[in-house]
């Protein structure tokens, strides 16, 4: 598998707080042809002075500038850069693993396809929990039998196995280049456009199924405060992508019109006052939710069952009315929610004073095992002190076989010459001699 090089695209703006940390893991990566592309997008922190710490440091990051024009011109700014064959859109407040880059380069090589999509966990800024977050890929919604599908062979799930985000994926640059896939230069949902027509016009996508990123979550405050003030900027964005999709014949109806729902609901939740919902209500209904094709779809068709109920309201009723059925369905939400905590919440203490019990009851077995333990241990050093005197006793006993056996072997040397001095003729002779002397006394 060859080397290619891979282009890291990052928008940096007003980073200084997680910059270093996200760069340093970006250094750290374990696929060594890479080039980062750094692109200021008029940062009035220290941020573009530690993008340049890098830069001196490191060959292979290099730092753009620009005024400020959001993420979209500034990811379009770095595709006009990228040298590489293929490119990845970070941001510059995540975490990646070090081998990220590796294993989707393999993936996108191996499968030869044009996009290969990630999963991801979330980074709770508040807390600094890691949490699970498994809607940035969803593989049930894939084919089971093919490595690589498309609009074609997935067409109500191409736009539902994953998120409309650009950082958990990497996008083969021809491809990119082919189709002229631009950013949307606009503040809020840049990457709605261009992820979801790469995602349609793709004719090979993929995914590999690793967690290889961590979503650093932004400060609800200061996304509430950005979309309050420009609530129709991220349905522009959706319009203009419905638009685009449609006159190119590429328009994927129930699984765009799924997506869509899902992205306004979240734009609505996270409008707090009824100005600004209504602002955006009014919008779509004045013919946008038609574009999105949500207006006529079948309530069998709805991947989120209650969102059927939620854009009947949409249609049918007034944006005040929406807005109190949106808090109060919100509010059942959490109020169940909270019931599931507490019933949770009584097993764990229910699951804490059985373990507690089970380890009483281990200690307890655990003194009889240490008792145990030392009464064996006394038995067998008194074994040992029996086994050695016996070893002594057997010594004394072999000792005196010895003897024995010697007293034995002189014995029966004696008795030999005896019987030898017996059957010589002198002895006969002197036998003879003194049989008369024998018999007088």
């Amino acid at each position: 598998m060859s080397d290619n090089k891979v282009s890291i695209i990052m928008p940096v703006y007003n980073a200084s707080a997680h910059l270093a940390e996200c760069l340093d893991t970006v250094a750290a990566q374990t696929y060594g042809n890479i080039e980062v592309i750094m692109v200021d997008d008029g940062s009035t922190d220290k941020s573009r002075i530690i993008a340049e710490g890098y830069v001196e440091k490191d060959p292979r990051f290099m730092l753009l500038c620009q005024e400020n024009r959001f993420a979209g011109a500034a990811r379009n700014k770095g595709i006009d850069s990228a040298t590489g064959d293929y490119l990845i859109f970070w941001d510059s407040d995540d975490l990646f693993a070090p081998e990220a880059v590796e294993l989707l380069y393999n993936r996108i090589a191996e499968t030869d396809a044009d996009i290969v999509v990630s999963g991801a966990n979330q980074l709770d800024d508040e807390t600094g929990k890691i949490l699970p977050a498994p809607h940035y890929l969803m593989k049930s919604r894939t084919p089971k039998d093919s490595q690589t599908f498309n609009r074609l062979t997935n067409p109500e799930r191409i736009l539902n196995f994953t998120t409309s985000v650009v950082w958990n994926k990497i996008f083969r640059k021809q491809f990119i280049l082919d189709n002229d896939i631009r950013f949307q230069e606009i503040r809020n949902g840049n990457d709605v456009f261009f992820t979801v027509v790469a995602l349609c016009k793709a004719e090979k996508v993929a995914y590999i199924d690793k967690v290889l990123m961590t979503y650093r979550k932004c400060q609800k405050a200061s996304l509430v405060g950005t979309l309050t003030s420009a609530p129709i900027v991220p349905i522009n964005a959706w319009r203009d992508t419905a638009v685009f999709l449609r006159e190119n014949d590429i328009f994927p109806k129930i699984s765009f019109a799924n997506k869509a729902v899902d992205s306004m609901v979240y734009l609505l939740r996270n409008l707090p006052n009824l100005d600004a919902f209504s602002e955006a209500v009014d919008f779509l209904k004045d013919g946008i939710l038609d574009m999105l094709g949500i207006s006529d779809m079948a309530v069998e068709n709805y991947i989120v069952k209650w969102h059927a109920d939620f854009v009947d309201i949409l249609i049918n009723r007034t944006a005040k009315e929406a807005f109190e059925w949106m808090y109060e369905f919100d509010y059942k939400r959490m109020a169940s929610a909270d019931a599931e905590v507490k019933i949770l919440k009584a097993e764990k203490k229910k699951n804490e004073s059985r373990h507690k019990k089970v380890e009483e009851k281990l200690i307890k077995t655990e003194e009889k095992n240490e008792q145990l333990r030392q009464n064996n241990k006394k038995l067998q050093s008194e074994l040992a002190e029996r086994n050695s005197q016996i070893s002594k006793m057997e010594d004394v006993i072999q000792s005196k076989n010895k003897t024995i056996s010697s007293l034995q072997s002189k014995s029966d040397k004696r008795a030999k010459e005896l019987k030898d001095i017996k059957g010589s003729a002198s002895y006969k002779i002197g036998r003879i001699i003194t049989f008369i002397p024998r018999k007088i006394k």
